[in-house]
């Protein structure tokens, strides 16, 4: 082998490096970036499902406020058109069992059998996604200075 083709062979092997290095680059740094937007993109819904969670709990609690606040206080005025609201939004996204147990726990007639505050902390465990502490005797409410015990 002479000079020349030593050299043609090496600069070959270099270009060949060449290649190959700037490939293995751009699939690393394509790698990563995927990686990182997956992990973006998981972070992001996490955040939107939180949010829908607070957008859920905050109709739940106005819907408990108006028909327990008007058992309460039967002269308190309230705006049935927002409450039958709250209550099929609460049958279209809530599961049946806790959809029952809430409509059971509304009922003026199931004597005590379904405390109210025993149904909404299962509804927080399942809009939460994980088990409490709490028990439906740390929920707290005002009272009208009247209301029936």
């Amino acid at each position: 082998m002479n000079f020349l083709e030593t050299t043609l062979e090496i600069s070959i092997i270099t270009i060949l490096l060449g290649a190959l290095q700037f490939l293995l680059s751009n699939w690393i740094k394509s790698h990563l970036e995927n990686s990182i937007k997956h992990e973006y993109d998981k972070l992001a819904e996490e955040y939107r499902y939180d949010i829908r969670i607070r957008e859920q709990a905050s109709k739940i609690a106005e819907y408990l406020s108006i028909t327990v606040g008007e058992r309460m206080d039967p002269n308190m005025k309230i705006d049935r058109v927002k409450a039958n609201q709250l209550a099929w939004e609460l049958v279209l996204w809530l599961p049946d069992d806790l959809y029952l147990e809430l409509k059971d726990a509304l009922n003026p007639k199931n004597n005590g059998k379904n405390n109210v505050f025993k149904v909404l902390i299962k509804i927080r465990e399942f809009l939460r996604k994980e088990k409490t502490s709490l028990t439906d005797e740390d929920i707290f409410f005002n009272k009208p200075p009247d209301a029936k015990k």
